[in-house]
């Protein structure tokens, strides 16, 4: 699905698609939505408690939100962001915005732009490729969309403590052992790792006995 997709949408950073997938999907689907609000959700965000979606809901309504997500601060050249991994957002807003979800580079002085795309490419993740371009600014999946809403002034909330304990995010998993030294998140991933390595070791506690012949903590 995602190879014919991207005949009609832009890849604007050609070099990292596997970065672009997922919101090449999210652009996609997200015109195609008839109910008041959506959801982003990942399958690795794990609920601990029923009524989950209710409140989140419920909240939106009750303070007029366009976005309920978890804030997550850009370290140069990445910007500011909802994370995606579990994010609300209001239909009608989206709509109005016209922004799109697919990953962005932007140079505010051209000749830094053209410099960058006459020389070998890096994943644009690694903030040592960008020496040399202060003015660059890469906008992850719903950057642009954050960006804005607070532009236009539009009212957005981070989770607060009693819906964030409602749910777990154990994400990224996959490719923390990969992660490069200079990847503007890795001290974050690498903590992030440890905690859902204890976390899954009380779970199999839980569930096991003392876990699982032969299972070892991260």
């Amino acid at each position: 699905m995602l190879d014919g997709l991207r005949t009609d949408v832009e890849i604007v950073v050609p070099d990292d698609e596997e970065l672009c997938r997922h919101a090449t999907a999210l652009d996609w689907l997200a015109p195609q939505v008839d109910t008041p609000y959506f959801l982003l959700l990942d399958s690795d965000v794990e609920f601990l408690s029923p009524g989950w979606l209710d409140d989140l809901v419920a909240l939106a309504d009750a303070e007029g939100l366009a976005a309920v997500g978890e804030f997550e601060p850009g370290r140069f050249p990445c910007r500011d962001r909802l994370a995606t991994y579990l994010l609300l957002l209001r239909t009608d807003v989206f709509r109005a915005l016209g922004v799109p979800f697919r990953p962005l580079l932007r140079f505010g002085d051209p000749r830094e732009e053209e410099r960058w795309y006459a020389c070998a490419r890096h994943h644009v993740l690694d903030p040592s490729a960008f020496d040399g371009f202060p003015s660059a600014a890469f906008y992850d999946t719903a950057a642009v969309l954050f960006e804005r809403l607070q532009q236009e002034g539009l009212p957005w909330r981070a989770f607060p403590p009693a819906v964030a304990a409602q749910f777990r995010h154990l994400g990224q998993m996959s490719w923390s052992a990969d992660a490069h030294d200079d990847y503007a998140g890795v001290e974050l991933l690498r903590e992030h790792v440890r905690v859902a390595g204890e976390y899954a070791g009380a779970r199999l506690r839980d569930h096991y006995g003392g876990g699982l012949p032969g299972w070892q903590p991260l």
